[in-house]
């Protein structure tokens, strides 16, 4: 049985990284796109008109807890009404834009962590997929530590600038399947 503390944590410790990380790195991901990658890549990407940027307060919330009454709908919620799967490009292939892969995995590790069980494949992959992302956005700001001395806890309490995901989930709306 899958019961280790020290597993437990590093598990919270990764959500709660990857929750930061992905929503307050947008500036720079749209840095290095500009800078480093040629015309070609923007065929990886979903296109978008443009996002805009939109502040977000982080912080403790009472909304996405691990387990409870809602716990379930609201991460179910953060998947576009209609599926994560566009259809991009001549060919029409499927696609699934990075955005929802991750909060679907963090699904995912979620509902395992609540189950307690041995983690399946698909449970290992995410875990996988989201420390690589965590590693390729490579989010480089400055948290406050509250106690430097002893148990060291990181001040989520903090503004960021983040890119307006609305309109990623709108853009994906005019690419889903008819």
């Amino acid at each position: 049985m899958f019961t280790s503390p020290p597993l437990r944590v590093w598990v919270r410790a990764c959500v709660s990284v990857l929750l930061v990380g992905l929503l307050s790195l947008q500036p720079v991901l749209r840095l290095i796109r500009s800078t480093q990658y040629s015309p070609a890549a923007q065929l990886y990407s979903l296109p978008l008109q443009s996002t805009g940027w939109v502040k977000m307060h982080i912080e403790d919330t009472v909304h996405y807890q691990l387990n409870g009454p809602s716990a379930a709908e609201e991460y179910a919620s953060m998947l576009p009404p209609g599926g994560h799967l566009v259809f991009v490009g001549a060919a029409q292939h499927p696609h699934t834009v990075a955005l929802f892969h991750q909060l679907h995995c963090l699904n995912i590790v979620r509902e395992a962590y609540i189950h307690v069980d041995e983690p399946n494949s698909l449970a290992r992959h995410c875990m996988n997929y989201l420390r690589q992302t965590i590693l390729c956005l490579a989010d480089t700001r400055l948290e406050l530590v509250r106690r430097p001395s002893g148990n060291r806890v990181t001040s989520f309490s903090s503004d960021y600038i983040c890119r307006n995901w609305t309109a990623v989930y709108e853009a994906a709306a005019a690419y889903e399947a008819v």
